[in-house]
């Protein structure tokens, strides 16, 4: 599909838009020129001050894009590399992915600046969390190692909460669509609390995948439940609930024959609860993160014969404690980690679990009111059980920002990272993976530098990057099956990261004004050698997103493209067109959205090129909705 045929399908859509225009003559809610506040830092701040690459995505923004999920959503608007194994999520404890900077695995996810990532297998299911439940997300891309620690290697995802409304206010959506599609929610905002259900269903999705061992799986029936809660306690102290069970799984069929082969049942649970306490000055965290799953395996037979029973559990509990004062004439952010980590696979290697300590200061003073100089230390321990090996990092950053004039800031910033072996990478031993106990941490420095400029109408964020790591771990596919992980002898990647918000029509008295497009994306060449010293692509070159937005009072219509090409192990390029849009009724809104509109064949994971075989995302997908707020 050209890119002038999307243009041209763009533009003529919006144009459909302008006989609705008498509801968007009043001014546009917000302008690129206003100041976004973002928490990298560990306390609000300008983002446009900050030494490093930030993205931050509104609910509102990422609703947007039609996603069904938060990953979803991610994946369309963010810019990065996506990776999966079945449409709408999991699929048998394999979880989906939003690689940074072409980096699998170099992501730390967070929720309200706590990780939730799985410490067996570095999972996060970000398919489980509605888009209802959060208030932005904020991406760091870079190493992020001196304000969260071990993982933070090619950047962060930290997902704000919902706040507290000011007004009374309940919301109730359904959604129904293509395959059984259900996605309904029910939430109050309220002063002191909120309260959220989510519901979502699919059916069957036939040939999920392809084998060359002449197999391929059907999805089985998915159903995921959701709950919220956000409570205001008293003044400065705040409580926050996540929830989710999951119930999906696939059976896999002879090609030939069309005979079932297996069946695979899974039931996944979630639960993250935090207590946090913030003042201008000081804030303090305390969180629990546990998961639950199980998978049952039936071979084919005439009755239905178990063959197995799968359990995994994962924990993370822990605190953090931070500070921000004025020492002479600089500002200074100090503070405290501990994080408990563990995890029990039952059928893979048993118990483990680590503990992780750290200080930090990040220091900061401005030079003639237009130089911010950003000097940030992390001293970080890991004390690992009997089985592993303790570790003691410190990781130095240095940051610049430079405001030019109102308008344009220079940044620059080079920060070292590093991140500890999973559970999974140490010691996980089947047909298809295989641990290495003598695995040592990805060590290395990220070095970006670039420009952000913003006024009424545009908002342009560029960087150029350079990553230098040592003993990236990896998993070796030359041998043949099981995979087993080991650690590069060297890992770079050069490349260019930029967002771009475009306000064309702002300031004008009429529908056009309501119009605005973006850009995100990655460019990179990420290599790596394998244990013979061969030279391996580990990651896509170019990950873009693009869209175009007409936001009127009874009208909204978003269009958003995705284009994912030069992938490693010989999977196709990926391009995708997603519609999604609401009209506003008497009462409440009718929601629609058309994702994949041309029905690309998309290959969201696999290898081609060595094990042929290939995962499936999802074809055409039809939705529509209703929703009202009272």
């Amino acid at each position: 599909m050209g890119k002038k045929f999307l243009l041209i399908l763009c533009f003529s859509i919006l144009c459909i838009c302008t006989q609705h225009s008498a509801h968007a003559r009043s001014a546009h809610n917000a302008t690129a020129m206003e100041d976004i506040v973002v928490t990298s830092e560990r306390f609000p701040s300008p983002e446009k001050e900050s030494p490093q690459f930030i993205q931050s995505f509104s609910a509102a923004e990422l609703k947007r894009t039609g996603g069904n999920n938060v990953i979803d959503a991610l994946r369309r608007i963010g810019g990065f590399s996506f990776q999966g194994y079945s449409p709408m999520g999991v699929k048998a404890g394999m979880g989906s992915s939003l690689s940074i900077r072409g980096v699998e695995g170099g992501e730390l996810v967070l929720i309200n600046g706590m990780p939730i990532q799985n410490s067996g297998n570095k999972n996060y299911e970000l398919s489980n969390f509605s888009l209802e439940n959060i208030e932005r997300v904020e991406v760091m891309k870079g190493a992020s190692s001196i304000q969260y620690g071990a993982d933070a290697m090619s950047g962060a995802i930290n997902i704000i909460t919902k706040k507290n409304a000011v007004h009374k206010q309940t919301t109730a959506s359904v959604e129904f669509g293509d395959y059984g599609y259900h996605n309904h929610h029910l939430q109050y905002l309220g002063p002191g609390v909120n309260v959220g259900f989510g519901y979502q269903h699919m059916n069957s999705i036939k040939r999920n995948d392809d084998f060359a061992d002449n197999e391929y799986s059907d999805t089985r029936p998915l159903h995921r439940y959701s709950a919220s809660v956000n409570a205001n306690i008293a003044e400065n102290l705040y409580f926050d609930g996540l929830a989710s069970y999951v119930d999906s799984g696939y059976e896999t069929y002879d090609a030939t024959t069309g005979q079932v082969m297996d069946t695979n049942e899974q039931e996944q649970y979630e639960i993250f609860t935090n207590l946090r306490y913030e003042t201008e000055n000081a804030r303090f965290k305390a969180f629990y993160k546990y998961g639950d799953e199980e998978r049952k395996t039936y071979e084919y037979q005439p009755s239905k014969i178990l063959d197995g029973i799968s359990k995994n559990k994962h924990f993370n509990t822990g605190l953090s404690t931070d500070a921000k004062f004025d020492f002479l004439t600089a500002e200074v952010k100090t503070g405290f980690e501990y994080i408990h980590r563990a995890a029990n696979f039952e059928t893979g290697y048993g118990y483990h679990y680590r503990n992780d300590v750290a200080v930090f200061a990040i220091i900061s003073k401005r030079f003639f009111q237009r130089l911010k100089i950003d000097l940030g230390m992390r001293e970080q321990l890991i004390y690992a059980d009997a089985a592993g090996e303790d570790q003691d990092e410190f990781t130095p950053s240095l940051g610049l920002n430079f405001r030019l004039n109102q308008s344009v800031n220079l940044f620059a910033n080079a920060a070292k990272a590093f991140r500890a072996p999973s559970f999974n990478n140490l010691y996980y031993d089947s047909w298809l993976l295989k641990g290495n106990p003598e695995l040592t941490p990805e060590k290395g420095w990220t070095y970006d530098a670039g420009v952000k400029f913003t006024n009424a109408w545009s908002k342009i964020r560029l960087s150029g990057f350079f990553m230098d790591y040592k003993d990236k771990i990896e998993s070796y596919k030359g041998g043949g099956y099981p995979y087993e992980y080991f650690n590069a002898g060297t890992y770079e990647s050069l490349g260019v990261d930029w967002n771009v918000d475009l306000f064309p029509f702002h300031g004008r008295d009429n529908w056009s004004s309501r119009i605005s497009f973006y850009s995100s994306g990655t460019w990179c060449d990420p290599v790596a050698k394998d244990p013979d010293g061969s030279q391996y692509q580990t990651g896509p070159k170019f990950s873009s997103s693009a869209g175009a937005a007409y936001d009127g009072g009874m009208f909204s219509l978003a269009l958003n493209f995705n284009y994912v090409t030069s992938r490693p192990d010989d999977l196709d390029d990926i391009s995708t067109l997603d519609i999604s849009g609401k009209y506003k009724l008497p009462k409440g809104y009718l929601t629609f959205g058309v994702d994949n509109v041309f029905d690309q064949e998309v290959e969201i994971n696999g290898n081609k090129d060595t094990d042929n075989y290939v995962y499936y995302g999802m074809p055409r997908f039809f939705k529509i909705g209703y929703e009202v707020r009272f």
